[in-house]
């Protein structure tokens, strides 16, 4: 029986009639393309790309790890088959693209094969899901937070009373001013999880604190759950931190959290868990490369699952609540935070006994992101020689920062906007009273925190500034340049806080 022969030009028009892109790449320049490469990237025929570099088609944040890829897969180590990444189309604007690869010995050299699709809109629905539950996964937050926040107010205006009348009544008023102190450290901790649950993402490489984050997730679901549910911890010592931002990693576990909590209506127990993972030991699904993982899994003694059901759970929009009470978005967006990041999900349920959610996220050496947690060591005391200027819009906050900042020993200059800081720094310079240090707010009317940064230090580069905020609304922070003279100091501070870090960065002068 004679093999089937394929004419080069019906392969040719085969191989463009495919609507995802077909690439050959060699020594890092484009040797062979099908129309939908083109197309993909803006060009109307494979010829425009023929013999350009890996670099033409792939955001320069993006090209480091592919070139990485390149490298290891010459000296042939193993790496990924199977990855997405932001391609640069023609006119400049960004495209998702998903590519599987495979490579192959020709004429003495490696070529690599790629099969490219643009999942653009893939991404932005798995973003616009994730945003959806998030409104979703609040609103249950909500209900039991405003009670504690209420609670909270309750405690400060309380305790600040009775710290009035004692002074009144010529007694000791402190007590009362410590737990005056303590319920607004509770609420200020209470902000920034919810601002880390809510929050944009972080850049990927900032990894996440597993054991912190199950402790923080467990802390926000006490606001929430009824005394009939109890909540077991199970934590391994030295958890790795783990490849996802840690934003998106409480936001999977409080929506699977959320919705064990649903299954069980007349209470029960809720497990939440990390647990080291090393690569020596077998998984229970297959992966490219042995590496060291975290698995995290979230068990409840509820309802559970109907086996008709299981199979879709990760389906987008699917849901078993009744209308209004669920959009189905919440494990769809667990399922693709999980495989954006290399990992894996699996679920279990025993029907009228439990449902056990696993999750395997490969462990990483990025640095974690750190709490603005306040120093054991007492604080600096500043010098009268050392001026700070402080740049806030509020004007209790103005005065609050002055405050402390008189009360540590420094000369303080307050303004409530950016213009009138650059002219106050421009006169002090001219009569040679030079500013030490500035404090400069995030978010203010007309010139905002970043661009009062850069106008500051084109007049006084060496100028240290401590940037305040509560939150990065727009990304902001991210146009910060990467200097060690510009620090950010997260809104509500402590006075202990505000003094260290002020009086770090005066050190030595």
């Amino acid at each position: 029986m004679s093999s089937l022969h394929i004419p080069p030009e019906h392969l040719r028009a085969i191989l463009d009639a495919i609507p995802d892109g077909i690439g050959v790449e060699r020594d890092g320049c484009i040797v062979w393309a099908n129309r939908g490469f083109a197309r993909l990237y803006g060009y109307a025929d494979a010829s425009e790309v023929l013999g350009s570099s890996l670099g033409r088609f792939v955001l320069p944040a993006d090209l480091e790890r592919l070139e990485d890829y390149s490298t290891r897969r010459l000296r042939g180590e193993d790496v990924p088959n199977h990855y997405q990444f932001r391609g640069l189309h023609r006119d400049g604007h960004p495209v998702e693209v998903e590519i599987f690869v495979s490579s192959y010995e020709h004429d003495g050299a490696l070529h690599v094969l790629g099969a490219l699709r643009d999942v653009t809109e893939r991404v932005a629905l798995a973003q616009r899901m994730e945003q959806g539950h998030k409104l979703e996964a609040l609103g249950t937050l909500t209900r039991g937070i405003a009670h504690d926040f209420n609670n909270l107010l309750t405690a400060v205006m309380g305790n600040i009373s009775v710290a009035r009348e004692r002074l009144i009544m010529d007694q000791d008023p402190n007590e009362a001013l410590e737990r005056a102190a303590r319920a607004a450290e509770k609420g200020a901790q209470l902000t920034r999880q919810l601002q880390a649950f809510t929050g944009r993402q972080h850049p990927e490489r900032e990894a996440a604190d597993p054991a912190q984050l199950v402790r923080d997730t467990i802390e926000l679901l006490e606001h929430t759950v009824t005394p009939a549910i109890q909540i077991r911890t199970v934590l391994s010592e030295d958890l790795p931190p783990v490849a996802i931002p840690p934003d998106q990693l409480q936001q999977i576990l409080m929506n699977l959290s959320i919705n064990a909590v649903d299954a069980m209506p007349g209470g029960g127990e809720l497990v939440l868990g990390a647990t080291r993972h090393p690569s020596d030991d077998p998984l229970p699904f297959p992966a490219d490369l042995p590496v060291d993982m975290v698995r995290f899994e979230v068990r409840d003694s509820g309802d559970g699952i109907d086996p008709s059901v299981l199979p879709r759970i990760f389906e987008p929009f699917f849901t078993t609540k009744p209308v209004g009470k669920g959009t189905g978005l919440g494990l769809a967006a667990v399922f693709g935070a999980v495989n954006n990041h290399g990992g894996h999900i699996e679920v279990t349920s025993d029907p009228g006994r439990e449902t056990h959610f696993q999750i395997w996220l490969p462990a990483t050496q990025a640095p974690t992101v750190s709490a603005n947690v306040p120093p054991d060591a007492p604080p600096p005391q500043g010098r009268r020689e050392h001026t700070v200027l402080v740049v806030d819009d509020d004007p209790q906050v103005r005065f609050i920062f002055q405050e402390i900042l008189e009360l540590g020993g420094y000369r303080v200059i307050a303004t409530d906007c950016g213009d009138d800081a650059i002219s106050i720094l421009d006169e002090c310079l001219a009569q040679d009273s030079p500013v030490h240090m500035a404090l400069v707010d995030l978010v203010m009317p007309g010139m905002d925190g970043v661009t009062c940064i850069e106008r500051l230090h084109s007049a006084l580069p060496n100028l240290p500034v401590l940037l305040c905020t509560g939150l990065d609304r727009d990304g902001r922070l991210d146009a910060l340049p990467d200097t060690p003279l510009i620090g950010v100091l997260r809104k509500p501070v402590s006075i202990d806080r505000l003094l260290a870090e002020v009086g770090q960065r005066l050190q030595g002068e």
